[in-house]
C-alpha cells in the first residue's frame, strides 16, 4: 500500500468521475478523502497521521531537536531503564528498541509495510550499513563504502574543497559511470557527517551534491 493513501485527510477538495472498474457505479462523481500523491498538502497529512499514531503509542517527538525523532522510556528484560527511539523519514522507520520486531508488527497492523522491507538493518536512505563489533565488545553501525569500478587513478588533493574552486563554473570532463557512482558515495558519506554534527562542511557538501547527476572530474 503507498504511504500517502493511509492518511484519511488531506486539505485539497479532490474529486473524480468513476471508471468501468466499478462496475453499476461507473460515470458516477466520487469525492475523493485520501491524502494522494502529487497534492500540496499530502505530504503534511501523512506526517500529522504518523505522529498521531506515535502519540498513541506513547512516544514523544524531540521538538526542539529533531520532530521526526520519537522516544519513548522502556525497560528491557533484564530490567534496565533505557530509551527506545523511532526515525522517521516520510514513510522510512527505523526502531532502536530490545524488541524492534513486536513494535514493527504494531506498526504494520496501522500502516501496512511491506514484507521484505522490514529486517535488520542494512540499508537506510540510500546508504548501505554493516554492524561492527569492536575488541571492546560494544557494537555499532557504519557505513559500507564500495571501491570505484573506474579503470582510472583517483587523483589526490590537498583540500578536499579549495577556497578558489566554484561548481558551477567547472567545466572539466564528466566522470565515466564508475567515478560518478563512486562520488555519490562520498557525497552520502559527507551528508551523514553533518547530519552528526558537521556542520562546518554543510556549505561545501551541499554545493556538491546538488552536482550529483553529473559529476565532473
Amino acid at each position: 500500500m503507498n504511504a500517502y493513501t493511509t492518511a484519511d485527510y488531506c486539505r485539497e477538495k479532490i474529486w473524480t468521475t468513476l471508471g468501468p472498474e466499478w462496475g453499476a457505479d461507473q460515470g458516477k462523481k466520487a469525492i475523493v478523502v485520501r491524502a494522494l500523491y502529487g497534492l500540496k498538502s499530502s505530504g503534511t497529512a501523512f506526517r500529522e497521521h504518523l505522529g498521531k499514531f506515535m502519540s498513541d503509542m506513547s512516544y514523544t517527538p524531540l521538538r526542539k531537536a529533531d520532530p521526526d525523532l520519537w522516544m519513548k522510556e522502556q525497560a528491557n528484560k533484564a530490567g534496565t531503564d533505557y530509551y527506545s527511539y523511532i526515525l522517521c523519514y516520510v514513510d522510512d522507520l527505523l526502531v532502536l528498541h530490545h524488541d524492534p520486531k513486536r513494535v514493527m508488527d504494531r506498526i504494520n497492523k496501522h500502516l501496512p509495510l511491506k514484507p521484505d522491507s522490514v529486517g535488520p538493518l542494512t540499508f537506510y536512505l540510500g546508504a548501505k550499513l554493516k554492524k561492527h563489533t569492536f575488541k571492546s565488545g560494544r557494537q555499532a553501525w557504519g557505513l559500507i563504502v564500495l571501491p570505484s569500478t573506474s579503470t582510472k587513478q583517483l587523483r589526490t588533493a590537498e583540500n578536499p574543497f579549495p577556497v578558489e574552486y566554484s561548481p558551477d563554473n567547472d567545466v572539466s570532463p564528466l566522470l565515466d559511470p564508475g567515478e560518478a557512482n563512486y562520488f555519490m558515495q562520498l557525497i552520502r558519506i559527507l551528508q551523514w557527517m553533518c547530519e552528526i554534527g558537521r556542520l562546518d562542511i554543510c556549505t561545501e557538501t551541499s554545493m556538491l551534491s546538488s552536482y550529483s547527476a553529473m559529476p565532473r572530474e
